[in-house]
């Protein structure tokens, strides 16, 4: 993912690049690609799904389809704001954290009713968020564990096989509305590439309020929601179920993807750039950190977060992420505060 992310800024560099406004650079280099990517990947996690509960594809296939649909979501799960927003479709695709485990006593109770209505996509849709999710799906489709959902006989693992081919086939349909409405010109992306009175955003600084905002709150959520409450200071009271994508193993896939698209957000969409006129030692400072966290997690990518935690040299380059982005925020995070004269308060996590 880095060499793309080279290509990224290295596109960014050319052309018009310099005389595009920050909304601009954040719709063309980071939002639509993302969104496209997410689009993607959850499309083929559809055909994945049907493969392999027809009997015709193998689990390989599925499990791999499944990493690059976490993925995919992800690298936009730091964009609390635009269609995703609309008719709770964040919520549909993760419904995480989820401390009281309702998103698993739903599946059990839709699978000991064999409730047909979760069966078809449409009406999927019309249910509780809790069982239309990722999260859901990896419960129906890793559920072979003491906190999973109960789906022991043959005839449960065929219903959550169906079970999980509508919770694909309803989150290709959600991925592909959102891309696409990012794709119009005039549509949403128009408040940040051409903001004015009657937009949402009046002017370029409340699009540069936006974007800082899904910075800082791509990096609390990963920081906080991601590593805090798994680590929990020290390796023997680590929670590594508390992860988000752990039964499959690719809880910390999720967070080194969300990581990167923060710094592709940081590099690509104009924020560096503010960061840059503060001062070489503030963006130096911002990059070295991005690159301390990318060597903590080489080599813990394909671990289980549960083997992770249980290691203490492994938990202690998964903590020292937890450092690495206060310091970006800290660092980075002011210098923009600084340079583009925005209010220190607002986080989309607090609902601002």
């Amino acid at each position: 993912m880095r060499a793309l992310l080279g290509l990224l800024i290295l596109a960014a560099g050319m052309g018009t690049a310099s005389a595009r406004t920050i909304g601009e650079k954040a719709v063309e280099n980071h939002i639509r690609p993302a969104y496209q990517r997410l689009a993607t990947a959850m499309a083929d996690l559809s055909t994945a799904t049907n493969a392999y509960c027809a009997g015709g594809g193998d689990r390989a296939a599925l499990d791999a389809a499944f990493k690059q649909a976490v993925l995919g979501w992800s690298g936009v799960e730091h964009l609390r704001f635009g269609p995703m927003l609309a008719d709770n479709r964040f919520e549909r695709f993760m419904f995480w954290p989820d401390p009281k485990s309702l998103g698993r006593k739903q599946l059990n109770a839709a699978l000991a009713q064999k409730d047909q209505t979760v069966l078809s996509p449409a009406t999927l849709g019309e249910k509780s968020v809790a069982l239309q999710g990722l999260t859901a799906f990896e419960a129906l489709m890793w559920s072979g564990d003491a906190e999973g959902v109960t789906a022991s006989t043959p005839e449960d693992q065929a219903f959550a096989c169906q079970f999980a081919k509508s919770i694909a086939a309803h989150l290709t349909r959600v991925a592909a509305a959102v891309r696409d409405e990012w794709a119009v010109n005039d549509g949403f992306a128009a408040n940040l590439t051409a903001p004015g009175p009657e937009k949402l955003y009046h002017n370029d600084k409340e699009v540069t309020l936006e974007l800082f905002k899904a910075f800082t709150t791509g990096l609390q959520q990963t920081r906080n929601a991601k590593l805090n409450r798994v680590l929990m200071g020290n390796p023997q009271e680590a929670r590594p179920r508390r992860a988000a994508f752990w039964r499959s193993g690719n809880a910390v896939a999720s967070i080194e993807a969300n990581i990167e698209a923060i710094e592709d957000l940081y590099r690509n969409a104009g924020l560096g750039e503010i960061v840059k006129q503060a001062g070489t030692g503030e963006e130096r400072s911002t990059l070295d950190q991005f690159d301390l966290i990318e060597k903590a997690l080489d080599g813990l990518t394909g671990t289980p977060i549960a083997d992770v935690t249980a290691s203490k040299p492994s938990w202690e380059k998964l903590n020292s992420v937890v450092f690495g982005l206060i310091n970006i925020q800290v660092t980075g995070g002011q210098a923009i505060v600084t340079g583009a004269a925005l209010p220190m308060s607002f986080n989309a996590l607090d609902g601002d």
